[in-house]
């Protein structure tokens, strides 16, 4: 009887010219974050033709980078990364504008929302990130890396995503697990299967209810934890506990092998509300052990992710190329107005972007405001940078007397995304929160300094570049929390406010060289 056997081989495809779809829909900082991977995809595909589908946001500097042969806007998000939900353009236009055959199809998004267009294309090889019994139709596939770190006596506390989490929840996003009680009075969320030392520990529960009120008696909401599928400790969420956003239960672990799950399910059908799933954190309950002492090394970029999977899909499919540089050709002087180009002849400034598309990412203006000061006292040139939605917020900073000073520029508005990399080419240092112009700074060589708030790991979404690239962030014990919106933090955005003025410069001088 022969054995049986499994046979493994590349796609080879044997065309002249291949033709590649590649879907990037996501939001500034995520298309700069996958750059190298977009420059590593057209290096190993050189001679083929590329067409990206990408939000229209992006489209311009799509096409600065010369990466694509083809360019299609398809605006699968709101164009505002913290309007999770919002009009997106209806998927006809999506089939429209990808019509034809295509050899390679490949979506460059870490998260899974937008994997199941590729199962709307025609193509011969799909690709993306995900488990194959997410996607069963992807035929090449890097599993996600999983965020779960397991706990011992180095690292005494450890937060667990939504993304760690498995559900029977129709409505589902990267960040957070939702029911809608008015169409399921059934939800059950279960994972991630920690394995945990034998000890005392607490886990805090993360959520949010809106609409719920008094119609919260109608529904009943549980967590628990289990060990080996036997409950170890149950709680039933009550008014207060839908109030503030969080419950702990405590719990011991007797065995060290065993798996712990976390679960909520909910019964009952109010007449309206919604509950959302933000993820759990674990602590040890033992004083002994320092519960600042984390360790996020073995984490993955999510460029790292993104580069990964073009290497796995160039590794089966074995094309070969040349490597180019982030942009293509520089953007005209006669499109830049005479007070950009004057910043562009002269180098050296000081570019600071204060403002995100989510408040929760940034660092308080009146911060901002005082560390412009520091700088100005060392006889150093401060230029803003922002969209021009953000100019008159810009313009507020520091008030008159900040704005006397001649040393201070405010460019919101004034300067296209694809003329950036010329401002950055002589900027001394650029500052900036968890945005997409950090990473824009960092691709095209300019030294950075990122404050980072608590919601993302820099070491996932921090930016990469060839120059200094340092960011600041806060180490509180409720980071990373995921949240898109300020109004679910309920520690009164304390991984942005405990970070001080004085902190951030003593990093500016540093970095500068100043006495």
């Amino acid at each position: 009887m022969l054995d049986a056997v499994r046979l493994w081989t590349p796609f080879h495809i044997a065309t002249s010219r291949r033709r590649l779809l590649v879907l990037k829909l996501d939001h500034l900082g995520d298309f700069i974050i996958a750059v190298p991977a977009m420059r590593a995809l057209r290096d190993h595909f050189p001679g083929d033709e590329i067409t990206l589908v990408c939000g229209s946001w992006n489209k311009s500097l799509a096409e600065s980078t010369g990466l694509f042969d083809t360019i299609v806007g398809y605006d699968f998000f709101p164009p505002n990364g913290s309007q999770r939900i919002g009009v997106t353009q209806p998927h006809s236009e999506f089939l429209t504008g990808t019509r034809g055959e295509y050899d390679i199809a490949v979506d460059l998004r870490v998260d899974g929302d937008t994997r199941f267009l590729l199962s709307h294309v025609n193509a011969k090889v799909r690709c993306g990130i995900g488990a194959e019994y997410e996607f069963p139709y992807l035929d090449i596939a890097l599993p996600k890396p999983s965020r779960g770190r397991l706990l011992d006596a180095a690292k005494a506390q450890h937060a667990f995503s939504a993304g760690d989490f498995i559900s029977n929840v129709l409505v589902s996003h990267p960040l957070h697990w939702e029911t809608d009680f008015s169409r399921t009075d059934c939800c059950v969320i279960f994972g991630p299967y920690a394995t945990l030392p034998i000890g005392a520990y607490q886990a805090t529960f993360h959520f949010g209810a809106s609409g719920l009120g008094l119609a919260s008696s109608l529904c009943r909401i549980e967590l628990d934890v289990a060990n080996r599928t036997l409950p170890i400790a149950t709680l039933r969420l009550g008014r207060r506990h839908l109030r503030t956003g969080s419950a702990i239960l405590t719990f011991t672990n007797p065995d060290e092998h065993g798996a712990i799950e976390f679960r909520v399910s909910t019964h009952g059908r109010p007449a309206a509300g919604a509950f959302r799933f933000f993820g759990v954190t674990v602590e040890s309950a033992s004083s002994d052990l320092d519960i600042r002492s984390r360790q996020w090394s073995r984490l993955l970029h999510r460029g790292e992710c993104v580069s990964l999977l073009v290497s796995l899909l160039a590794e089966r499919t074995r094309p070969s190329g040349t490597r180019r540089t982030l942009t293509k050709r520089r953007t005209a002087d006669d499109v830049l107005c005479e007070e950009v180009r004057a910043i562009v002849e002269t180098p050296g400034a000081i570019f600071i972007a204060p403002i995100s598309r989510s408040p929760i990412k940034d660092w308080p203006l009146p911060n901002y405001a005082a560390l412009i000061r520091l700088i100005l006292n060392q006889n150093n040139r401060v230029v803003l940078l922002g969209t021009d939605d953000q100019r008159d917020a810009l313009d507020a900073i520091g008030g008159p007397e900040l704005w006397s000073d001649p040393r201070l520029s405010n460019l919101a508005g004034k300067t296209p995304w694809a003329a950036l990399p010329m401002l950055f080419q002589g900027a001394a240092l650029v500052i900036s929160g968890n945005s997409g112009v950090a990473h824009f700074a960092a691709a095209c060589g300019a030294p950075i300094l990122a404050i980072f708030s608590g919601t993302h790991t820099p070491e996932e979404w921090g930016p990469r570049g060839d120059a200094v690239a340092l960011t600041i962030t806060a180490d509180v014990p409720c980071s990373p929390c995921g949240f898109d919106d300020i109004k679910h933090c309920i520690y009164q955005h304390r991984c942005m406010t405990t970070i001080t003025p004085e902190m951030v410069f003593d990093k500016v001088a540093q970095l500068l060289s100043l006495p």
